[in-house]
């Protein structure tokens, strides 16, 4: 299942990119970023459910966290076949545990389709970019 969800967000990657070719890098990220996290599907519910079973399961973490280095080597191998360097910088626990901090947001109070909720993120996305200096070429 689990590389039936990557290839599915593989291609939704790649179908975003060729909708915004006149996006700058940041623009691009911080918007493929909202519709990961506001997307409503059933993926992403399942992957909430999961993130509250770690809480509770020791060995069930460890073998997350195997699976998210692993998919996480995995992915920077796609950006260099696929040309997006831009993610690059993004691929790290900090990076990753935020990200889903905000996905188990949206699934928990179903803000799915607020849309000062998406303004809200967007602002917090940005500013976390800026405090890390993520784009400043």
């Amino acid at each position: 299942m689990m590389d039936r969800i990557i290839k599915d967000r593989y291609k939704l990657i790649e179908d975003f990119k060729s909708k915004a070719k006149d996006m700058d890098r940041k623009t691009f990220i911080v918007e493929i970023l909202l519709e990961k996290i506001l997307d409503d599907n059933f993926y992403k519910k399942l992957f909430s459910r999961l993130m509250f079973e770690l809480s509770d399961d020791k060995a069930f973490f460890e073998l997350y966290k195997n699976n998210i280095d692993e998919m996480s080597a995995d992915f920077l191998d796609y950006c260099d076949r696929a040309g997006f360097d831009e993610y690059k910088p993004l691929i790290t626990d900090e990076f990753n545990t935020f990200i889903s901090s905000l996905i188990l947001g949206v699934e928990l109070f179903d803000m799915n389709n607020n849309k000062a909720y998406r303004a809200m993120l967007k602002d917090i996305i940005v500013a976390y970019f800026n405090s890390k200096d993520i784009f400043k070429n």
